[in-house]
């Protein structure tokens, strides 16, 4: 039975309680090296510590100096940024901000037609296509029509654009003497919503008191100028 004083029954002698003290000594020694944190993927380093496991904040994180994101950051929340935000080109690979805007010139033309009296009708139509992922799209439109009178009195010409059927007030008019010809531009902007998969813009033109017979030198240009948007 051990008395008060004595180590315990192991212990006969002191050598005995010299060997105790040495395997104490040892196992402090051994657990001031060991790493208590290593199960949780904690590695203490001067002047920091390196997390190479899921680190879970669920209260406020501060940050006072530079922090830096080798890997994945997911933010499931709200993010504040109060200072500049400064990322390098073609870095965020989100199709929205690499892409915010698409660009498009379109082009088209005929020629050899007549004019009608009455309201304007469609000499020219330009279908463009929607890129995938836009929504919107800033649209310019501009027509210009040459066209012969080939009466023996002088009448008017009309010219007008549209762009999905909508049109842009009162057409562009010009007096052509007998047999002479004249030159009209027009133009139309708008910003169009809930695209689809295409729209168009149009010409459109007449005369005024009389019809102007076909004439393969009468010709519309139509220059659209188009800005998807996200």
């Amino acid at each position: 039975m051990t008395q008060p004083g004595q180590i315990g029954s192991a212990v006969s002698n002191d050598g005995d309680v010299m060997r105790m003290i040495a395997d104490l000594q040892r196992q402090v020694k051994e657990l001031a090296a060991a790493n208590v944190f290593a199960p949780m993927g904690v590695t203490p380093t001067p002047g920091g510590f390196t997390v190479t496991g899921t680190e879970t904040v669920t209260g406020e994180l501060i940050v006072n100096g530079p922090e830096t994101v080798n890997g994945p950051l997911n933010v499931n929340g709200a993010m504040a940024v109060t200072g500049t935000l400064s990322l390098p080109a073609g870095i965020i690979d989100n199709a929205a901000l690499q892409a915010p805007v698409s660009p498009l010139a379109t082009h088209a033309g005929t020629n050899n037609f007549g004019l009608a009296t009455g309201a304007n009708v469609e000499i020219l139509r330009a279908t463009i296509s929607v890129p995938s992922g836009y929504t919107r799209a800033l649209v310019y439109e501009t027509a210009t029509m040459h066209a012969w009178n080939n009466n023996t009195s002088a009448d008017d010409g009309y010219l007008t654009t549209s762009i999905n059927g909508a049109g842009f007030g009162a057409s562009s008019q010009t007096t052509a003497a007998a047999g002479g010809s004249i030159c009209i531009p027009s133009t139309g902007s708008i910003l169009l919503t809930s695209l689809g998969a295409t729209f168009y813009v149009s010409a459109l033109a007449s005369s005024g008191s009389l019809a102007w017979a076909v004439n393969s030198n009468n010709f519309v240009n139509l220059d659209v100028m188009t800005i998807f948007l996200r």
